[in-house]
């Protein structure tokens, strides 16, 4: 059923004309309106990062009413945006003419004309304020009124009277036919046509703002609509920070004729995370904005739930960091020791610097404490402990560099490794270690008490008994239950369980295939110095975090610094979960990138190419003495197939034992990409030359 207003609520002050979309041009992919043209051919973002950066405030499309006709559908049924040449737009700010207004009981029909052609703007303004409704006084005697026979009931038609003046008023046009408005609203089709669905609709005063308006969309059309370049997502400016989205009931928008305003009282202000804030390199900008906007952020360990906390996330949670860890900071300070990382008390340093500037240049406690690992090594300890090793000083299993170009030999200089000591003395994998060892023996227990009272329901005789010895009391009085019916007195420290955890997801990480050992230079330990805020600095780019949770990993990182230069004895040691010393000859991993294993699976594809070579001509030289009909021809030896990459590289170094098909293939696609590797078909893959 249409929806027909009632005619004395209409008002039609002329004809709203309408451009519709021929059939036949709805179904061609060139025609200027009904094409749909993937995303993937337009821009290197997929459908999801478009839209949403579409509803951002800097994506704003000023254009002509021609343009929004000619725009082309996304081709997504879950993202609904258009393309105007190669730029994405889903909001649209028009200037032009009233032609025709239409007031409806809830909306109101604007028609724009600004001389490319004309469109309807729906817009759904709030209504009016309804009129109180007469309060009638109220009786005490409200039973007796009811069951009075001779009280006059009242008249339906006073009734009907009095309902119809609740109707709410018509409403109000923002402008007359003539006058001229700027629409900013989402683009939208039905019954074939394009639509505004208006969010904020202004008249404009001063007479020159369409002259304005018609020079600046000839501008953007002729410097960022007509680009034939891929469309790359822009730099968040600081108006997107302030207000992030732009619903579909448009904020408050300053006239272009006035000076730029405050925000107003609806836009959200956002709190700039280390991750926003952080600025973009100038030398590749398009690279790094990508990077920036594609790399997945998890949620900060602080943040999770108790139910998610097991082996399973903090794997991820590890291969997170490792894949996305900040790079090594390389400061020209002459206190920071390059080995170690530990300046204060550090015997690697300079012997031009003296302890007296040491100590004055650290904001290190004068009181008393209690001796530490650190402070022993100031003090010339008679056995000093080792931390070289743990840093590509030694070398855990020599092996023969394979064949790479320089620059990748460059490139694998610049990556380090990471050791068991690097990754548990990461500020949040600690946090999170702590608090999947709490979960994990909080379930136990809750499982135990539920263990003990079915066996007590089943064995109602001698629960007594069992209770009273698997209920021993402690100091405090409280009791604690045993899972085997032997207390076993405090049980095993935290320090130790978030250890073997640590050790249990590095073996699992290997057997699966997503990192490999390194025989390079290791990731140098974070500092442990009093007061040290760098390593909370680099890492929070990391995480979802809020400004509450930034702080508490703030307070988290402080405490793990003073508790680990503090010292003390070694039982409170393991039962804090306090680190040990670095162990010698510390093996490291490194995550399988692309990247990585791009230089080994060229190397590979060249040696089998080689190898498949000579036993072809080995193949011609031994069948040079028969016959012409069986003798075999000579062929181009194709290139190998994934498969043969695997199993040649598992063989080769057993440092590909663990490799996956998924990582050649991603290599192979990486290859493929800068040009160096093709596939030839069927699979087999050759270099490029």
């Amino acid at each position: 059923m249409k929806d027909t207003p009632p005619t004395e609520r209409k008002r039609r002050l002329s004809i709203s004309k309408r451009r519709r979309v021929e059939p036949s041009k709805s179904d061609s992919s060139s025609g200027p309106h009904g094409g749909t043209v993937p995303s993937s051919t337009r821009s290197m973002h997929s459908s999801a990062e478009i839209w949403r950066w579409s509803l951002t405030r800097s994506a704003i499309t000023t254009c002509f009413v021609r343009d929004v006709h000619e725009m082309q559908e996304s081709g997504s049924k879950e993202h609904d945006f258009f393309w105007l040449g190669n730029f994405p737009c889903r909001t649209v700010e028009l200037l032009g003419i009233l032609v025709g207004v239409q007031v409806y009981e809830k909306r109101v029909i604007y028609t724009l004309d600004d001389g490319t052609s004309t469109i309807d703007c729906v817009h759904r303004p709030e209504p009016p304020p309804v009129p109180p409704s007469p309060t009638k006084p109220k009786s005490s005697l409200k039973g007796k009124e009811k069951s009075d026979p001779y009280r006059r009931p009242s008249s339906p038609k006073a009734d009907k009277e009095e309902h119809l003046c609740l109707f709410p008023e018509p409403l109000e046009p923002v402008g007359q036919v003539g006058a001229t408005v700027r629409v900013v609203g989402r683009v939208f089709t039905k019954y074939n046509s394009r639509q505004i669905h208006a969010g904020h609709i202004d008249v404009c005063i001063p007479r020159n703002d369409e002259m304005r308006h018609w020079a600046q969309v000839l501008v953007l059309h002729r410097e960022k609509y007509s680009r034939s370049d891929p469309f790359v997502i822009p730099a968040p400016s600081v108006s997107d920070m302030a207000s992030n989205e732009v619903p579909d009931t448009m904020q408050e928008l300053p006239s272009h004729s006035d000076p730029p305003q405050t925000p107003s009282r609806r836009s959200k202000a956002i709190p700039s995370t280390p991750s926003t804030a952080s600025s973009v390199s100038a030398s590749s900008p398009v690279k790094s904005q990508c990077e920036e906007q594609t790399r997945s952020r998890l949620r900060h360990p602080s943040r999770l739930h108790n139910r998610d906390l097991n082996l399973n996330t903090f794997r991820i949670y590890v291969k997170h960091y490792m894949d996305n860890a900040p790079p090594v900071a390389h400061a020209d300070n002459p206190y920071d020791c390059s080995i170690c990382s530990v300046s204060e008390y550090c015997s690697h340093l300079k012997p031009s610097f003296s302890d007296n500037s040491r100590r004055n240049s650290f904001d290190i406690p004068t009181t008393p404490t209690k001796s530490s690992v650190l402070n022993t090594s100031r003090l010339g300890e008679e056995t000093p402990k080792a931390f070289a090793s743990a840093h590509g000083w030694h070398e855990t299993t020599p092996r023969a560099p394979p064949d790479m170009k320089p620059s990748e030999r460059s490139e694998q200089q610049k990556l380090y490794g990471f050791t068991l000591s690097y990754l548990r003395r990461v500020p949040e994998l600690r946090l999170l270690a702590r608090r999947t060892v709490e979960a994990e023996a909080k379930r136990r227990r809750r499982q135990e008490r539920l263990d003990a009272k079915q066996s007590s329901s089943t064995f109602p005789a001698s629960s007594h008994f069992v209770q009273s010895r698997c209920q021993p009391e402690n100091v405090d009085g409280e009791s604690r239950r045993c899972p085997t019916g032997t207390c076993s007195g405090s049980g095993e420290p935290a320090g130790r369980k978030m250890k073997r955890l640590f050790s249990v997801t590095i073996l699992k990480l290997y057997e699966e295939g997503s990192i490999v050992l390194w025989d390079g230079s290791a990731r140098p330990l974070p500092s442990l110095r009093y007061g040290s805020q760098s390593c909370v600095s680099q890492s929070q780019g990391l995480w979802k975090v809020s400004m509450s949770t930034a702080s508490a990993s703030l307070s988290v990182t402080s405490t793990t610094s003073t508790a680990s230069i503090g010292g003390g004895d070694e039982e409170e040691a393991d039962s804090d979960g306090d680190l040990s010393d670095v162990p010698l000859k510390e093996e490291a991993y490194v995550p399988v990138t692309p990247e990585l294993l791009a230089g080994h699976v060229e190397a590979a594809i060249k040696s089998l190419t080689e190898r498949a070579s000579r036993e072809s001509q080995a193949a011609m030289s031994t069948s040079k003495h028969a016959s012409s009909a069986y003798r075999p021809r000579s062929t181009v030896v194709p290139g190998p197939t994934k498969e043969e990459i695997v199993k040649f590289l598992r063989r080769g170094d057993e440092r590909w034992a663990k490799i996956g098909d998924w990582a050649i293939g991603d290599a192979l696609g990486l290859l493929e990409k800068e040009g160096r590797a093709w596939d030839v078909g069927r699979g087999r893959w050759e270099l490029c030359l």
